[in-house]
């Protein structure tokens, strides 16, 4: 699944209008985060084959790696929703709020949140590893930002699925909006038009000789 997701990435950097479009480029940085976790759950297959548990520096700089990318994807996604809804709200403006400068600090900001994490989980702070009885990365007791960093997760993730539903919502209401008009440019047209063509006809039948 990682050369699937390798050779995707590779399709949407070649793109033509890839500088232009700030989607793609949210949807690349992503996929290097996503592919960068693969890398890693791959890695736990050998403790897997092995059954064996390690608690080294090898298993912190895999948790930092694993828990940073995680983290930083959870922001990206967020900011490519909230992208996506400015540009069909404000199409007409779009390129003034979200100028070059204001996208590279909006994607500095988002790989900020990996650099912290990342840091934080080598530096000691906190020890995010693959734990074989669960089968599953966990925070391990005694590390005093462990905690903070579980509940903060946590919190990126509720932020990230209000700012996705609220993009849904946007794209329900300018579905509706457009089938609103739509049916009544048709029923105005329609009135209109056999309105026209009833008279048309009536004048024509009171033309013509009895």
């Amino acid at each position: 699944s990682f050369f699937l997701y390798a050779f995707i990435l590779r399709i949407i950097n070649t793109e033509r209008d890839y500088k232009q479009n700030h989607s793609q480029r949210i949807m690349f940085h992503l996929g290097i985060a996503d592919s960068a976790q693969l890398l890693v759950h791959a890695s736990t297959g050998v403790y897997l084959i092995l059954q064996v548990e390690g608690y080294g520096w090898l298993e912190q700089f895999l948790g930092a790696i694993m828990n940073g990318m995680w983290c930083t994807s959870l922001v990206h996604t967020a900011f490519l929703a909230m992208n996506r809804a400015v540009f069909i709200v404000f199409f007409g403006k779009y390129r003034n709020i979200f100028r070059e400068s204001v996208f590279y600090a909006c994607m500095a900001f988002c790989w900020m949140f990996f650099l912290i994490i990342a840091i934080l989980d080598l530096s000691g702070a906190s020890f995010f590893v693959f734990v074989l009885p669960s089968y599953t990365f966990q925070y391990l007791e005694g590390y005093p930002a462990g905690g903070f960093i579980r509940e903060f997760s946590n919190n990126l993730i509720i932020a990230e699925k209000s700012v996705s539903s609220g993009k849904e919502l946007l794209l329900t209401l300018q579905v509706f909006f457009i089938s609103a008009y739509s049916i009544f440019g048709y029923c105005i047209w329609t009135l209109c038009f056999m309105e026209k063509n009833v008279r048309q006809s009536s004048a024509f039948v009171q033309e013509q000789p009895a």
